[in-house]
């Protein structure tokens, strides 16, 4: 008897997944990356104070994006722990005889396109309270290093 190997198991089919998967992320971690840079070549030109602002400033937009990140990534598993405990039981409603107990029937008929809405406004909610507790917390004030602008001549940019 001979068993049928498919194209879901090999090696190519498994990097392309991670290819998928990764390529966005390292994308995403590049253009960070790539705002700092371009942000410090922009400002050479106007001595070392602008750079060292510069730097200072980049810590503030990284701890911005990991206050949102990390707010984002919780609801992420929350709606994927939704989502599929609606899927859950909508498949035990199908293959048992659960429907007649009440809450099950009400989740099961749980109209899965009408909760998209639910998570974008999940996930807008939770960007606001990010940008919220930056500026409640006050992180730019608080940590700047209170650099006043100079008067200054501004040359030419060029790569």
């Amino acid at each position: 008897m001979t068993e049928v190997v498919t194209d879901e198991f090999s090696d190519s089919h498994f990097y392309k997944k991670v290819w998928t998967f990764g390529a966005p992320i390292a994308l995403s971690h590049l253009m960070t990356s790539l705002l700092g840079v371009i942000d410090t070549k922009m400002v050479s030109g106007l001595g070392d104070v602008a750079v060292a602002a510069v730097g200072v400033s980049t810590n503030f937009a990284f701890l911005l994006i990991m206050i949102s990140f990390g707010f984002l990534s919780g609801l992420s598993i929350f709606v994927a722990f939704v989502i599929g405990t609606i899927q859950f039981i909508g498949v035990l409603a199908e293959k048992t005889n659960i429907e007649n107990y009440h809450p099950f029937t009400v989740i099961a008929e749980v109209d899965l396109n009408r909760v998209g809405f639910f998570i974008v406004a999940s996930f807008v909610g939770a960007w606001l309270l990010s940008v919220l507790i930056w500026r409640v917390g006050r992180y730019e004030e608080r940590y700047s290093s209170g650099i006043a602008e100079t008067e200054h001549q501004h040359t030419e940019f060029k790569l």
